[in-house]
């Protein structure tokens, strides 16, 4: 009995055992063809876990972990089997598709793929020393949020080596390369493709080469150092602010440039080595604030040949400039300036509409072809060019709203484009002895034409009769002192006419053909040796002669002003001159306000001796609005006129506000003022140090000359 019961046990657990052990057979012998976990081991033993979604492996890594030589580690099913064998393959940066074959076997697929990540760091990260740069490689870091600082302002030179930043392609803010960073070029921020605000390279004196091939976009970039030879930005496309080179540079490629926020400036101030660099080509820049091209000694030719605005283009001085190309350039809206010492001879704008302010020089310029421009908003200055005139190549030219200013144009005759309508004021200005002897601005709207320096002299200026501006003629700083007074053609009538603030180059001045002025005429100190206006009948502003003390030819005896009829404003005349002893106003009837004469005094002075009015003869001066003066020179005591005697001059005179006459020893009769004794109070007749001093009662009771 106890032995059947042993049987039936074991058949009962035979028959439990018997579905398990079936299981397992089939476990072992089955389908399962699954990887169950992936990971690499990079070089720097740093271990990379793959992420398994369904039939897919990922590898998470940063842009500058490298998985050359990577070790994979790889679980799959039991028994199962893969293809290819992943210990066998050394290239991991490709997608790769695994085979996995189950034991019994059934197939599967696994594609790989690596995902790159960009790792980065916040703050400004400072790499003084190589060991800084090379634990910074060692972290794997893509972008840096702040600032980059590379190298010390002063020490030894401690770094050699960037290439440990391969892996950086982001900085958000500033790039600074300090001078102890002691390489030649800086190889190791080539995959740089952005940097948000400025890169700054300080002296350094090995650096030669300045490369970076993938930066696209920078916020500003100052390069300064004497030792740069190559400056290569070929993928740059964008600067945001500025862009500054000041090196004795060799070469600067950009041709992918196309727009400069603020500034774009090469220049060269280092006194020890010469810009070697030919040429400055920048084809696809399209805007930008302002460029600046300066002491570049070698450039001949600059080339913007998509550049439509601008603020500021400077490109002076560049000695050797012969060709500038800026063919699609419309619009200036700042300031043009081009070296007098350039080898251009032909300044050619051909779109360009409209400028602030333009100074073209050149000695060698020939040509000047603006045929669209219309609009000068501020100064346009021609130098030096060799142009006759500018009918030809500014054929467009409506308005210059500042001034047109030419500076030595070996030129005879100046003639205008016919379009012209307005120039605020004409500047001519000749250093050397002039050729120019036309200039015609019949029918132009010109508030003031100054005519300067040697172009004074003698040359024909025909205007309209009624010219409703200043008319400037300014001979100071020529080289003769002997130039002559323009003949003016036309100009009967004038705004105003200004003579400077002293008339050195000019010996006689005879003015001619003005009869109305309508402002003032001052005739300021000067070195005159003659002088006359004829013609000249109306002064709506002052008259003023300041002094003529330069007059001693004993032939010029006598000033005429022969046709002034009206003075509007204040008569203001003092001579000086040791010879003249008449000043002589015929036909002079009204003076608006003050009138003042300067009658002379006794001097011992070797530039000034003796000068002394005999006889003021102003026969038909019936008014003056103001107070009449007469005093030797201002109202100075120590001063005294020794030759006037009497005022009989002045016998029309019947209506003034005031009578005050000062230190004329030799005046003893003012019978000339009878007509206008009624005119005045006691308190406006004042008479001191004179040969005789009435008083007003004396006067009225007949007392007018001393006994």
């Amino acid at each position: 009995m106890k032995r059947i019961y042993h049987y039936i046990c074991l058949l009962i657990l035979s028959v439990i055992l018997l579905p398990a052990c079936s299981d397992d057979n089939k476990e072992f012998e089955g389908k399962d063809n699954y990887i169950t976990s992936f990971s690499l081991r990079l070089e720097n033993e740093t271990e990379l876990n793959g992420l398994i979604e369904g039939n897919k492996i990922t590898i998470n890594a940063s842009s500058s972990q490298s998985l050359e030589r990577a070790k994979a580690t790889v679980k799959l099913s039991e028994n199962a089997k893969i293809f290819p064998n992943p210990e066998e393959i050394t290239n991991w940066e490709e997608d790769i598709v695994f085979a996995v074959t189950s034991y019994n076997g059934t197939r599967s697929q696994y594609k790989y793929t690596v995902n790159r990540t960009e790792q980065e760091q916040a703050g400004t990260i400072i790499l003084a020393t190589q060991a800084d740069v090379d634990a910074f490689g060692q972290k794997g870091i893509t972008s840096i949020a702040g600032n980059l600082i590379l190298g010390q302002i002063s020490g030894k030179d401690s770094i050699k080596s960037l290439s440990p930043l391969a892996g950086l392609t982001q900085i958000g803010y500033s790039l600074i390369v300090y001078p102890t960073v002691d390489m030649t070029n800086f190889e190791g921020l080539e995959n740089l493709t952005k940097v948000g605000d400025l890169i700054q390279i300080e002296s350094s004196p090995r650096v030669q080469s300045v490369l970076f091939p993938a930066l696209e976009m920078a916020g500003g970039v100052a390069l300064k150092n004497d030792s740069l030879i190559t400056i290569s930005f070929p993928k740059l496309k964008n600067v945001s602010k500025s862009f500054v080179i000041n090196s004795g540079m060799g070469q600067v490629i950009l041709p992918s440039l196309e727009r400069v926020g603020e500034t774009f400036r090469l220049t060269n101030t280092f006194s020890n080595v010469k810009a070697l660099m030919p040429s400055v080509i920048l084809p696809y820049l399209k805007e930008v604030g302002s460029i600046e091209l300066s002491r570049l000694e070698n450039v001949k030719k600059v080339d913007f040949s998509e550049l439509k605005t601008i603020a500021d283009l400077n490109l002076y001085p560049l000695e050797k400039l012969i060709y500038i190309n800026a063919p699609k350039l419309q619009i200036i809206t700042g300031k043009l300036t081009t070296s007098a010492t350039s080898k251009l001879s032909e300044f050619s704008l051909p779109e360009l509409e409209e400028v602030n302010d333009m100074i073209v020089e050149g000695k060698q310029i020939t040509t000047v072809n603006l045929p669209k421009l219309k609009r000068v908003k501020g100064k346009l200055s021609l130098n030096y060019a060799k142009i006759n005139g500018l009918a030809k190549g500014f054929e467009s030219l409506e308005t210059v709203e500042g001034e047109l200013y030419m500076l030595d144009l070996a030129m005879k005759d100046l003639i205008f484009p016919s379009s012209i309508k307005k120039i605020n004021r004409l500047s001519i200005y000749n250093y050397l002895s002039a050729p120019l002897t036309k200039i015609n601005i019949k029918g132009m709207n010109i508030k003031e034409l100054a005519v300067m320096a040697s172009a004074v002299d003698g040359v024909e200026i025909i205007g309209d009769d009624v010219f409703n501006g200043t008319l400037s003629i300014l001979p100071d700083n020529a080289k003769s002192y002997t130039l002559k007074f323009p003949k003016l053609q036309g100009f009967s009538e004038v705004d105003s006419l200004s003579l400077g603030s002293y008339i050195s180059n000019i010996d006689v001045l005879n003015i001619k053909g003005i009869k109305k002025i309508k402002k003032g005429l001052t005739i300021p100190n000067n070195n005159l040796q003659d002088f006359s206006i004829s013609d000249l009948e109306e002064v709506g502003g002052n008259f003023t002669i300041n002094h003529l003390n330069n007059i001693v030819d004993p032939s010029v005896i006598q000033i005429n002003i022969s046709d002034l009829k009206n003075v509007g404003g204040n008569f203001n005349v003092t001579i000086d001159s040791r010879s003249v002893r008449t000043l002589n106003v015929p036909k002079l009837e009204s003076v608006g306000r003050d009138f003042t004469i300067g009658t002379g005094y006794m001097s011992t002075s070797s530039w000034s001796p003796s000068c002394h009015l005999r006889y003021l003869l102003f026969p038909k001066l019936t008014s003056i609005e103001g107070k009449m003066s007469l005093v030797p020179y201002k109202d100075d005591a120590s001063k005294v006129n020794e030759e006037l005697t009497d005022l009989n001059g002045f016998s029309a005179l019947k209506k003034v506000s005031g009578i005050e006459i000062k230190a004329q020893a030799a005046l003893v009769s003012y019978a000339g003022l009878k007509n206008a004794l009624s005119a005045l109070t006691a308190g406006q007749w004042i008479v001191e140090r004179n040969g005789y001093n009435p008083t007003y009662d004396q006067l009225k009771s007949g007392a007018w000359t001393k006994l």
